[in-house]
Formats: structure tokens, sequence, C-alpha cells
């Protein structure tokens, strides 16, 4: 997902953009082609639909990422910083810690990949405090969500399990 963000956001020739862009769709769905269960009619449908889904909800994310650091870093910036920039920023900090992800310490190469990024918009320590700030607003959206999602699940329980008949089979 991040390598479509940046395909479609970055200036280059359009002909990289398409290999970008195909490259990404074909790994996506090879890994949902193997994790997808062998129904022979519906396979090609699940197919589309999960990688549609899964590809626009980190489009999605990576979006409202981009917008909260916006919001966060421009009253911070020297100089002009537009949604465009920032979207950018974000998405190369968000591959930097998809590479590093299999390290505990993969936000910290995040968060360093966007200190050098915002350098060029702002000095060293405002740009710390933007990434705080990021960081704190970020595990705050969690904390909400994670509650809500916990309210949402005990006012709509799932429906029992059906019991199986006790055996009478003893050890």
């Amino acid at each position: 997902t991040a390598g479509l963000l940046i395909a479609i956001l970055f200036p280059t020739a359009w002909y990289w953009r398409l290999l970008a862009v195909a490259l990404q769709l074909l790994l996506v769905s090879a890994i949902v082609w193997r994790l997808t269960p062998r129904v022979p009619g519906l396979q090609h449908r699940l197919i589309v639909v999960r990688v549609a889904g899964w590809c626009s909800g980190y489009m999605l994310a990576w979006g409202c990422g981009a917008l909260i650091l916006y919001l966060l870093a421009q009253p911070f910036s020297q100089t002009p910083l537009d949604l465009m920039t920032v979207l950018r920023l974000t998405c190369v900090s968000g591959v930097v810690n998809l590479l590093f992800q299999i390290l505990p310490i993969s936000l910290l190469f995040r968060d360093l990949t966007l200190l050098a990024l915002l350098g060029p918009f702002m000095s060293s320590p405002q740009a710390i405090v933007v990434i705080f700030a990021l960081r704190l607003v970020s595990n705050i959206c969690e904390l909400l969500s994670s509650w809500i999602l916990m309210a949402v699940v005990r006012l709509f329980p799932a429906p029992p399990a059906a019991m199986s008949a006790p055996t009478d089979q003893t050890l």
C-alpha cells in the first residue's frame, strides 16, 4: 500500500508509476491468493474484495495519519507546508517502519526518519515536539478505538457456541 501511495504521489515518469502499482498489486494478490480458502467459484471475487479492502483501509489510515501530522506540523513550519508534502513524508516514514518492523524499536526508526524529513521545514527541537505530539495523539486514538470496540463487543455479544453432547468415554 505504501508503494501505491508513493508511486501515485511522487513526481516520476508515468511508466515507473505504472510499474510500481502493478508490482504492488501483484504482490498483494499473491499474498491474498495464498490466504484465501479454496472455494472454486468464489475465489477470484474474494481476492479482489480482500485486496481492495486492505489497500483502501491502509490508504485511509495513512491519509488520516498524514492529516494529523499536517495539523500538528503546520503551526511550527517555517516554510510553506502543504498536505501533499506531509502525505509524502508520512508514506516514506511508514515504509521505513515497515522495513524495520521485525525489530522491537521500529517506531524509533520511523520517528528518526520523520525527524530527518521534517528538517527542511522546521528546526530539530520543533520537529521533536511535533513527533512527540503525533505519538501522543496516536496512542490516545488507539486507546479510544479499543474502548469503543470493547463497548461494542459488550453491547452485542456473540451468540453462544453450540454445545456438543457429552461423551461416555472415560480415560
